[in-house]
């Protein structure tokens, strides 16, 4: 499991860019994100793009932190498309503190 992001401030924007989906002849096969201690306007945005190339990115997902956290129904994706590289992006919009943690999980 590569952990993407531990703990990621959602007062502030930020990317974190190209993201390899296949690591040492492993293919990435699921992405967990959970949020926790949010605050303010609950309206931030979680974007994940996808790509072949890494020069032009599709956006897949994009979504809403609209509570505190989501610990007990965090967002879980089953990677199962053919395509190499990943980013996220996060927008805060209104919220004024939270923090973000992005798993990766390998197969």
């Amino acid at each position: 499991m590569l952990e993407l992001t531990h703990n990621k401030r959602l007062d502030v924007d930020w990317t974190i860019p190209t993201i390899p989906l296949f690591h040492k002849n492993k293919q990435a096969c699921s992405l967990q994100i959970i949020w926790n201690d949010v605050a303010g306007g609950f309206d931030g945005q979680i974007t994940i793009y996808i790509s072949n190339a890494n020069d032009a990115f599709y956006n897949a997902k994009t979504i809403e932190v609209n509570g505190v956290d989501n610990i007990n129904d965090s967002e879980l994706f089953i990677l199962d498309l053919p395509f190499n590289y990943m980013k996220i992006e996060y927008t805060a919009n209104n919220n004024t503190a939270g923090k973000l943690t992005a798993l990766l999980k390998y197969h």
